[in-house]
């Protein structure tokens, strides 16, 4: 809802006569803050809050967060639940959505389209120590003048299967145009590319910066979270208060 026609999340729920429940992320002292931060307005709406679900626990911390949490919310008429731990699968964008936000079109593999990138890397290394730092599911943020980096990702991701699974795609930045032999290259061996006039430290900046949020493609996500849901009974714990 927005606060510019005068409307809100609370004033809703009280318009309605809706229970809330309330989503916080994880930690502590962010989640009391941000609470008690909402709590204010749906109180002063006279809005009825049940429950606070905390997700992007910790999993090693989980149990003394939601212990931490009860405390701080002792006084409080609603509970507290525990709800999905951090992922990064949930977490990460896809290059679908990468594609989205930056406004370029994907190239090469569509299949891979809903990938999930686990890492952004910037390119500005060598060659060879770009392939040594590779991670799991990387993105490589490269300029356009950069032949041989573009190349050799491009070939490692179409002929070695093992950096098939670390080589996501490519945004390729800058200005400069790509030479006839490279561009044939990049779509012969089909990687999944990106190509921006922007600078890399601007488009390493807008991926750093971003916060992914799930959408109706992202089928791997979305079937995560209700094998999770469903093996934690999140929903038979919420059901009895509303």
């Amino acid at each position: 809802m927005g606060s510019v026609i005068g409307m809100s999340n609370a004033r809703v729920a009280k318009m309605v006569d809706a229970p809330v429940l309330m989503i916080a992320g994880g930690g502590i002292g962010n989640v009391v803050d941000s609470v008690y931060l909402n709590l204010a307005l749906y109180k002063s709406e006279g809005a009825d809050v049940r429950m606070i679900l905390i997700n992007k626990l910790i999993a090693a911390k989980r149990e003394n967060t939601l212990k931490y949490l009860d405390k701080a919310f002792k006084n409080e008429k609603f509970e507290v639940l525990g709800g999905l731990n951090y992922s990064p699968i949930l977490a990460n964008p896809t290059l679908n959505h990468i594609s989205k936000l930056l406004k370029l079109p994907l190239y090469g593999n569509q299949d891979d389209a809903n990938r999930i990138v686990h890492a952004i890397q910037l390119g500005a290394a060598s060659a060879q120590r770009v392939v040594d730092l590779l991670q799991t599911s990387s993105l490589v943020v490269v300029t356009s003048s950069r032949d041989e980096l573009i190349v050799t990702l491009s070939s490692l991701y179409h002929d070695v299967p093992e950096y098939r699974e670390k080589i996501a795609g490519m945004v390729i930045a800058g200005i400069s145009p790509l030479s006839n032999v490279t561009r044939q290259i990049l779509d012969n061996c089909n990687i999944p590319y990106m190509r921006a006039t922007d600078t890399t430290k601007n488009i390493f900046l807008t991926l750093s910066e971003d916060v992914s949020k799930i959408s109706a493609l992202d089928i791997e996500k979305i079937n995560h979270i209700q094998t999770t849901v469903e093996n934690t009974q999140i929903f038979k714990k919420i059901d009895p208060l509303f």
